[in-house]
């Protein structure tokens, strides 16, 4: 399979653009279409990598633009797994992130995959767990 890879960094303006090809990654089977849309929409940021014109990963970053960025929805296409596209595509994001000069930039793992934090330590992010305590909603308890 030949590759011609880009990163594209897309804002809340022209995410829009792209929404055909960020649905076949994120919602294949059209469960969710209108939510995925206003998600990404509401997005600041939106780094993907496409070959040719298949959006193949993407990285959406919430971000108040001035104290810190979150990375949400970290996602590559099946088929893409094993091309080097998830460095290229955060390395870009941080660039974006140092350029913007956010105070801080922050991704939590999924915790069925329990080698993602030290992954993360060795390329980019501190686990700096034993400084931040990190709490979900419990939504039972809200009357």
């Amino acid at each position: 399979m030949k590759t011609k890879i880009k990163y594209k960094v897309l804002t809340e303006k022209n995410c829009l653009e792209y929404k055909t090809g960020i649905l076949d990654l994120v919602d294949k089977e059209r469960k969710r279409p209108k939510e995925i849309i206003r998600s990404i929409s509401n997005s600041k940021f939106i780094v993907i990598a496409m070959d040719w014109n298949k959006v193949i990963w993407i990285n959406q970053i919430l971000s108040d633009l001035y104290f810190g960025a979150f990375y949400v929805n970290l996602l590559v296409d099946d088929s893409y797994r094993w091309f080097w596209i998830w460095w290229k595509i955060v390395d870009v994001s941080n660039k974006l992130i140092i350029k913007k000069n956010l105070k801080w930039c922050e991704l939590t793992t999924d915790p069925s995959k329990p080698w993602l934090p030290e992954f993360y330590a060795k390329h980019w992010f501190i686990n700096d767990i034993k400084n931040w305590m990190y709490m979900k909603l419990d939504k039972s308890t809200v009357n």
